[in-house]
């Protein structure tokens, strides 16, 4: 029980820090389309809650990964604000490194049986991607 809250209390500080973060009307890299918007800072989010619940992480690994996700998060809040609306390439290019430098970190914190889940969920994501019609890494598709 105390690990449910604890995660629970981690994942709202991310959540809280970027809902108090945005102007009205959402803004920012992508705006704030669907579940965890469409910003990198919410893909930083999606992959925290699959780490701690769907990857069943330990409360060792979660102790370990906490501190990458939460300078990763301020990494790409940063680079948010600092690009706004209509991110040059240069931001994407910068947002897409602070991503995998999350991703490589994380996985070096999985055990080999969570490491297959992860990849087998990022799998069915890609192939979800391209029934939708679109998207590479970062989103999106092509203009509908």
């Amino acid at each position: 029980m105390k690990r449910i809250l604890l995660l629970t209390a981690l994942s709202l500080g991310l959540f809280a820090a970027d809902v108090l973060a945005q102007p009205p009307g959402g803004g920012g890299m992508g705006g704030g389309r669907g579940m965890m918007g469409n910003r990198p800072s919410g893909r930083t989010r999606f992959m925290w809650m699959t780490f701690c619940f769907d990857l069943n992480a330990t409360d060792a690994q979660v102790a370990k990964a906490w501190p990458v996700f939460h300078e990763t998060f301020s990494r790409q809040k940063a680079l948010e604000d600092k690009y706004q609306d209509d991110p040059p390439e240069e931001a994407r290019n910068e947002m897409q490194k602070v991503q995998a430098d999350l991703e490589a970190k994380v996985k070096t914190l999985l055990t080999p049986e969570q490491q297959q889940k992860l990849a087998e969920m990022e799998s069915q994501r890609q192939q979800w991607r391209e029934r939708r019609g679109g998207g590479g890494p970062g989103g999106g598709g092509p203009p509908r």
